[in-house]
């Protein structure tokens, strides 16, 4: 594989005799095309073909949560994180039919510690409760907090600021009226301020009940 930056050959597409040619992350790159391709049947080879497209279909709705909560340079990296990072919340059956488990969702993974916060969901409204944490390199009063919303059955993601992690706050949202309470998971992460830093995100309520946390 080559990267190249030409005048004359910054709009090369595509194969030429023996090369591939194409853009990423604003840069040319060049590869040979492969003497033999390697396409096995095997269940194991099926099985992670299925996942990977289901975790791809999954993105379509989380596109900004992804920018969020997978910090890059580029918009495709932080999605291929998102894809990445999902593919193991999906199972497979017997005839390889592909159940999602959304209580595996990860909707941000990074070094930040996780904000310490319970939330109650009542009556189209939920209810933040964010406790006070001890402040060190990875916990800032300054990190955002936020709160993502997934109605597996509607299908649709929202995203809720929530605050900073100033000390003991009490804030109360209202969510979309088409998400419906036994059909919705309530996730939660904190994001430096500059953006570039996250925390992993955390689960706090699923289908109609809060998540007891370890």
């Amino acid at each position: 594989m080559a990267i190249f930056k030409s005048s004359l050959f910054h709009r090369l597409r595509n194969g030429l005799g023996n090369v591939v040619a194409y853009y990423y992350c604003g840069k040319g790159v060049l590869r040979s095309k492969p003497l033999h391709v390697r396409n096995p049947k095997t269940t194991a080879q099926q099985q992670a073909r299925l996942r990977f497209k289901a975790a791809g279909h999954l993105s379509a709705y989380f596109r900004e949560v992804a920018l969020l909560g997978f910090p890059a340079p580029y918009a495709v990296q932080s999605h291929n994180a998102f894809i990445g990072a999902n593919i193991q919340m999906f199972d497979l059956d017997e005839n390889l039919q592909v159940h999602p488990d959304f209580r595996r969702l990860v909707c941000a993974q990074g070094k930040l510690e996780k904000p310490v916060i319970t939330v109650k969901v009542d009556d189209h409204q939920f209810t933040a409760e964010i406790s006070e944490q001890n402040l060190s390199a990875y916990c800032s009063r300054n990190d955002d907090i936020y709160a993502v919303l997934w109605d597996c059955k509607y299908p649709a993601a929202c995203i809720v600021p929530i605050g900073k992690r100033q000390g003991h706050q009490s804030k109360t949202f209202s969510y979309p009226d088409k998400f419906k309470e036994e059909h919705m998971f309530v996730y939660v992460f904190a994001v430096s301020a500059n953006g570039k830093q996250t925390s992993d995100s955390l689960l706090l309520f699923a289908e109609g009940k809060n998540v007891m946390l370890n």
